[in-house]
């Protein structure tokens, strides 16, 4: 669903490791650094992080929205600063007051996520869904509630 003023928002599974790592760095990274989801990213879109793992090859549970952004100007591009691996990346603000929120706290209220129903995790498995503005509004209020 693209909301008012053209936005778009997207729900992102990441391990927490690298929300950390684009969080200091100031970007968004998709799908192992492919191209195409990115690239269909603009200016202005909403981005929210959900974190299964706490790390990419790691076996600990995270389970926990892990942060919020939105995508700045500029366009997507090829990292070039490792030889071997060169992930597409766009430019990025990160909410640096955003607080970790359990998944379990939120799924009622996501339609993006079968509002918690059996299988919700499935959808996560894509590591990039566009999620609507209401389900948008969710997790950021979750994520910047100062209590």
């Amino acid at each position: 669903m693209v909301a008012s003023a053209g936005r778009s928002y997207y729900l992102l599974s990441v391990s927490r490791d690298h929300v950390l790592a684009a969080r200091s760095l100031g970007i968004v990274q998709a799908c192992h650094g492919k191209q195409g989801p990115v690239q269909r990213m603009k200016p202005g879109d909403g981005i929210v992080f959900y974190s299964a793992r706490q790390q990419i090859r790691g076996k600990d549970l995270c389970q926990r929205f892990t942060g919020i952004a939105t995508i700045q100007d500029g366009d997507a591009y090829q990292d070039s600063s490792n030889e071997s691996f060169r992930p597409w990346r766009r430019h990025a603000k990160f909410k640096k007051e955003a607080k970790e929120v359990d998944v379990r706290s939120v799924l009622p209220k996501l339609a993006c996520l079968n509002n918690g129903a059996v299988g919700w995790g499935r959808a996560l498995m894509r590591g990039v869904v566009k999620i609507g503005e209401d389900d948008f509004r969710v997790v950021r209020e979750a994520l910047l509630r100062t209590k």
